[in-house]
C-alpha cells in the first residue's frame, strides 16, 4: 500500500458524525502542540514532547469549522477534531468501511500522524470506502475481476462479493457526502480533477510528505481512486515535471480521465442533503469580559471557543486599559463567533 495522506481523514469525518457531532461546530484550528488524543484500545497518545504538525504549505490555521476543515484539508483541525473522538473508535472506522493496511493487517491509529493518513493503504480499498459514503452508507466489497472467459469465449464464473448494508446509517453517509462535496466546488482542491461533463461528485486530495499523492472522486454510481507516487523510494513530486505537467498534478488528470469515463456509462444523480441535526449551529456559553484586561479578556473568550476583534475605543471610568464592552453581551453565542471587545 501507498501512505494515504488526507484521503485518510475521512474515518475521522464519519466518527465524528456518528458521535453526533455537527459539521459547523466551531474549533481551533491554529497550529499549535498536537493534542493528547484519546485511545481506549492501546492507551492514550500523550504529546510529551510538544510535537507540532504542519499543515500544507505552511498555513497557520484557523478557527474553523470541520466543514471548512474537510474542504481545505487542514490537518491542525483534524486533529482538533481527533482529540474530542477516541482513536480507537476511528480505526474501527477503517475496518468496517473495508481499509486495512496494504499487507492485510488492521489500522490500529496509535498516534496523531495516523489521523493524517501515514498509514499504508491500497487505493481499491480506499475507493470502497468512500463508495459507501456515496452508496448511501452500504459497503460493497469492491469487484477486482469483471469478466472471466475461457478459450472458447464462454464466461466463467467469477468470485463472489457481499454488500452490507447500514454499514453506514443514511444520515451520516449523506452529511459526509455533502462536506466532501465541498472539496469538489467553490476552489476547493478537488476541482483540478472535475470532467465539467454536469454529474454531481464529491472527493478528496491527499498529499504524504511530497512523495504520494491521491485524487479519490466520486459520483452517486462510481468512485474513482487515483494514486500517483514513488512505489520505491521518497523522491518529491513537485517541482518535477513531465510534458509540462507537475508531477503532483498527474493524479487531477487521471482521474479526470477515468471518472469522466465512468460518469458517460453510469451517470450519476444529484446527493442527497445533509441531516439537519448534523449541521446544526452549535450555541456555548458567552462569558463576561467587561472590565478585564485585552489579554484577560482575549485569553478568556478564545478559551471559551470564541474568535475576538479590536473594535473602536469608547467613553469609559474604566480607564484605558480595561474592556469597556463587548458586542455581543454576556450570555450565548454561536460557537466560534467573533466577539468585538472596545
Amino acid at each position: 500500500g501507498f501512505n494515504a495522506g488526507s484521503t485518510f481523514k475521512l474515518f475521522t469525518l464519519v466518527d465524528w458524525l456518528e458521535k453526533g457531532r455537527s459539521l459547523n461546530e466551531n474549533l481551533n484550528g491554529r497550529l499549535r502542540p498536537v493534542p493528547n488524543m484519546k485511545n481506549s484500545c492501546y492507551g492514550d497518545w500523550i504529546n510529551g514532547g510538544g510535537t507540532i504538525i504542519n499543515n500544507f504549505g505552511s498555513d497557520p490555521g484557523y478557527y474553523g469549522t470541520p466543514l471548512t476543515f474537510t474542504k481545505n484539508s487542514l490537518n491542525t483541525g483534524y486533529l482538533t477534531m481527533a482529540s474530542q473522538l477516541d482513536l480507537c473508535d476511528i480505526a474501527k472506522v477503517a475496518k468496517k468501511l473495508g481499509v486495512t493496511r496494504g499487507d492485510g493487517t488492521d489500522i490500529e491509529m496509535r498516534v496523531a500522524n495516523n489521523v493524517i493518513g501515514d498509514d499504508n493503504v491500497s487505493p481499491i480499498a480506499m475507493a470502497g470506502a468512500y463508495a459507501t459514503v456515496a452508496n448511501g452508507g452500504t459497503h460493497c466489497q469492491p469487484k477486482v475481476i469483471d469478466k472471466v472467459t475461457d478459450s472458447d469465449g464462454a464466461e466463467r464464473p467469477i468470485p463472489d462479493r457481499q454488500c452490507t448494508p447500514g454499514t453506514l446509517t443514511p444520515e451520516v453517509a449523506s452529511t459526509a457526502a455533502y462536506a466532501l462535496q465541498g472539496v469538489m466546488t467553490g476552489g476547493g482542491p478537488g476541482q483540478a480533477a472535475i470532467p465539467f461533463d454536469g454529474t454531481p461528485l464529491m472527493g478528496k486530495t491527499g498529499t504524504h510528505e511530497g512523495w504520494n499523492t491521491w485524487m479519490i472522486e466520486s459520483s452517486t454510481n462510481v468512485t474513482t481512486a487515483v494514486w500517483v507516487g514513488n512505489w520505491d523510494g521518497t523522491a518529491n513530486l513537485f517541482g518535477k515535471y513531465w510534458n509540462g505537467q507537475q508531477l503532483s498534478d498527474m493524479r487531477y488528470s487521471i482521474a479526470e480521465e477515468a471518472q469522466r469515463a465512468a460518469d458517460e456509462f453510469y451517470g450519476g444523480d444529484a446527493f442527497p442533503g445533509p441531516a439537519s441535526n448534523l449541521i446544526r449551529t452549535i450555541q456555548k456559553d458567552l462569558p463576561n469580559v467587561v472590565g478585564k484586561t485585552l489579554d484577560e479578556a482575549r485569553s478568556t473568550l478564545q478559551g471559551a471557543g470564541f474568535s475576538v476583534s479590536i473594535g473602536s475605543p469608547v467613553d469609559s471610568e474604566l480607564g484605558g486599559d480595561r474592556v469597556a464592552a463587548q458586542n455581543p453581551g454576556a450570555g450565548s453565542a454561536p460557537a466560534g463567533s467573533t466577539i468585538t471587545l472596545s
